[in-house]
């Protein structure tokens, strides 16, 4: 077995079985690209002169995946498989409904792998892998650049201090990762027959088949992950610090919904913005610092979604102004409807219904209209989580769930006292107007 590694995580003590394979349970990281656990497979299974099988279950999610991010899921599986097929590894997708499948996989394997995500769920199934494989079974964080228990071990209160813990061990983790095929190609074993890779109406089905339409603007997979992290390198990234919170100038990545299912790991990203020609520190700290704060809130906080999680400063402030009137108010479904008195805030909502996408500082302005609006802190952040994880392509994962709490005070400090905001930081229309060209942005959503 490999050395002590902070990657790692051994989720059972039991010795190696007399395996068909060395099985790796994908759950968070679906590519074959920059994966540490598809690659601690391969060098597992090549100790012990056997073939890798991949195995994804999909069902059970929290919060389910959507019909929108199923069609986005498909596509990248559909090419995974290509993938996985010319390393001579085996791949199955299968509902999470077929446990007796699955345990009858397990079963079969010599050592178990999976990867690590950071929502409760997540940490469900690796508990449930540690409790049931026959083997042993490894959990391996290959979604964070400094691994999250690596970073700190407790749950940090703003990125000002994650950031100095994260950038005196960053050198350590950001070097590429040697992908390797396996010395033993996966055939002559049978397999359960599973969900096409690429059936999107099936995957959508095992999720649980609600939400909205697909959209056609972006397709998974990660070579359009790496084609756009090209284009964006080449031709956005020199101009990022100036022109990134004008949504008109587009001069964003777009890899959110990418990494959001894995299809594009952090490290890759990482070690080609640090060989760009132009500065590419801001945009490392969105990628490492930020999203890496947001993994550290998930992980060690169970109750990372709840209204009781925010700091106390920030409940405190907003409990004194709940009676506040709020003038105007609306309720969820009218603001779903895109029916408010705010044709910017307007236009987003229906930019986000349509292609579940919304440039970052009208995302912040979104949600922060709608703790003004919306009866209560609480009913607030209900409706700013069900809007986020039911429209966007990358709604629901560690991200999502901190960022909606920062709405409300989280990883933030108090500002001046406001109606309604209390001492959470307020965002205004006419803050929007200062930053960049807001009719133009509402004519081109229209």
């Amino acid at each position: 077995m490999p050395g002590e590694n902070p990657r790692l995580t051994w989720l059972n003590g039991k010795a190696p079985q007399d395996g068909s394979y060395v099985l790796y349970w994908m759950d968070r990281a679906q590519r074959a690209e920059a994966n540490h656990a598809l690659e601690l497979a391969t060098f597992m299974a090549d100790r012990y002169e056997k073939p890798v099988l991949v195995v994804l279950r999909i069902g059970g999610e929290e919060p389910p995946i959507t019909r929108r991010q199923a069609t986005f899921m498909a596509e990248g599986l559909c090419e995974l498989a290509g993938t996985l097929a010319e390393r001579g590894i085996g791949f199955r997708v299968l509902p999470m409904a077929q446990e007796k499948t699955f345990r009858e996989m397990l079963d079969k394997a010599l050592i178990a792998v999976t990867d690590v995500g950071y929502l409760r769920y997540h940490r469900e199934r690796r508990g449930w892998l540690g409790d049931n494989a026959p083997c042993p079974a490894v959990a391996v964080d290959t979604d964070c650049l400094v691994p999250v228990t690596a970073a700190s071990e407790k749950a940090e209160y703003a990125a000002r201090t994650i950031r100095p813990k994260i950038n005196r061990q960053l050198d350590d983790f950001l070097k590429p990762l040697t992908e390797r095929r396996p010395a033993k190609a996966f055939s002559g074993i049978s397999l359960p027959d599973g969900i096409e890779p690429g059936d999107n109406h099936a995957i959508a089905e095992a999720a649980g088949n609600e939400g909205p339409e697909p959209v056609d603007w972006i397709t998974g997979g990660h070579a359009q992950a790496a084609d756009r992290l090209t284009k964006f390198l080449a031709h956005d990234l020199a101009a990022y610090d100036e022109e990134r919170p004008d949504p008109n100038a587009a001069r964003v990545s777009m890899l959110s919904p990418y990494l959001r299912f894995g299809q594009i790991s952090p490290l890759e990203i990482a070690l080609k913005a640090r060989d760009a020609k132009a500065d590419s520190a801001s945009f490392l700290e969105e990628l490492v610092v930020r999203r890496e704060l947001a993994a550290n809130w998930c992980h060690y906080r169970d109750g990372y979604d709840s209204y009781e999680a925010l700091p106390d400063w920030a409940r405190a402030t907003l409990e004194k102004h709940r009676g506040d009137a709020r003038n105007p108010g609306y309720t969820a479904a009218e603001m779903e409807e895109a029916k408010t008195g705010d044709e910017a805030w307007n236009a987003a909502m229906r930019q986000m219904k349509a292609t579940g996408y919304l440039h970052n500082h009208l995302r912040m302005y979104w949600a922060k209209q709608i703790l003004r609006w919306a009866s209560s802190p609480q009913y607030a952040l209900s409706t700013i989580m069900a809007l986020n994880n039911r429209y966007f392509l990358d709604g629901g994962d560690h991200n999502s769930f901190a960022n909606n709490l920062w709405t409300l005070g989280l990883h933030d400090r108090p500002f001046q006292e406001n109606a309604v905001y209390g001492t959470v930081r307020p965002m205004t229309r006419s803050g929007l107007e200062r930053k960049f060209d807001v009719k133009a942005y509402i004519r081109s959503v229209d």
